[in-house]
């Protein structure tokens, strides 16, 4: 009989061997960059001189702390952690990942890696900065301002055409719709927001701005559009159902968004005529009341659009 235990040496009858460790620094997606900051990851691993195996966060449960410092600028932190837990192998995969801010030159960051009995590695990499580089932002919105036009929402975003290309996803909700571009060297742009599911008419269709020598904001766009809303439930409890994916007909092309953990669901879309069905992709066959809404948006907010999952 096999005897697996979560904590400790387990109980199981061995010696444990002799503390190692080592991190290392996968290879950085560039090594030169004008960007003011880059993110590194890599791996950890120090003996298990501790085990806490299914519990809390990764440095918890391996007692491993992982540290960042850009020797060239004297900055320092901490890096996130993620680690694997498994019936067989109790923790594996230890990863690590830390976004470190750079100057102008060369830029030396050590990775340490430090284990409960002091024991610890490290590993170094070196990242060119080779030009300053600025954010631009800005809000998509609707034109009573009472949404933000949100990538998730809405599968909108924002295109920049210039010295470099780049996208801004704008953020969902409330009084959201905000985005912003980094990494961008000194130019003009173009920015032009677009959503490749739905018609919205955006105002103005393009803005045109120049990044001289400091971040650009305010770069905004608006449209006529307006929120509607639901609520998926199962029928024999009315608690919320979460697992449904709802479509979206009418549009340029279907718009498939999830139900949030209370098995709501909230899309903002421009004035017109559209179906809403739930689904739910590992129960192709469950059945819902009513299947599929049919509603029109004209110059309101519509509500009340719910389901129940039988």
């Amino acid at each position: 009989m096999l005897l697996l235990s979560c904590g400790g040496d387990g109980g199981l009858p061995y010696t444990p061997p002799a503390p190692t460790g080592w991190v290392s620094i996968d290879p950085p997606a560039v090594s030169a960059t004008v960007c003011n900051e880059v993110l590194l990851s890599g791996e950890a691993f120090i003996s298990p001189t501790f085990w806490h195996c299914c519990g809390g966060t990764a440095a918890e449960m391996t007692a491993v702390t992982v540290t960042w410092r850009n020797d060239t600028t004297g900055a320092t932190g901490t890096a996130s952690q993620t680690v694997q837990t498994g019936l067989l192998v109790p923790l594996y995969d230890h990863r690590w990942t830390a976004t470190v801010p750079l100057q102008m030159g060369t830029n030396r960051v050590t990775v340490t890696a430090t284990g409960p009995a002091g024991l610890s590695a490290t590993a170094q990499a070196s990242i060119d900065k080779t030009g300053p580089s600025f954010t631009l932002s800005g809000r998509v919105i609707t034109d009573d301002g009472a949404w933000g036009i949100g990538e998730l929402e809405s599968g909108v975003r924002v295109d920049l055409s210039g010295p470099v290309g780049a996208t801004g996803r704008p953020a969902s909700g409330s009084a959201q719709g905000g985005y912003t571009v980094s990494c961008l060297p000194p130019g003009q742009y173009t920015a032009t927001p677009a959503s490749g599911a739905l018609p919205f008419g955006f105002q103005p269709a393009a803005r045109t701005v120049n990044i001289v020598a400091a971040d650009v904001t305010g770069v905004d766009f608006e449209a006529p559009a307006h929120r509607l809303s639901g609520r998926v439930s199962w029928a024999s409890s009315g608690l919320p159902s979460t697992a449904e994916w709802m479509t979206l007909g009418g549009g340029t092309s279907p718009l498939v968004r999830a139900v949030n953990a209370q098995g709501e669901y909230g899309l903002v879309v421009p004035d017109g005529t559209y179906t809403v069905a739930p689904s739910d992709p590992l129960c192709p066959g469950c059945a819902y009341v009513p299947a599929l809404r049919n509603v029109n948006v004209l110059g309101v907010d519509v509500g009340g659009l719910d389901f129940l999952r039988q």
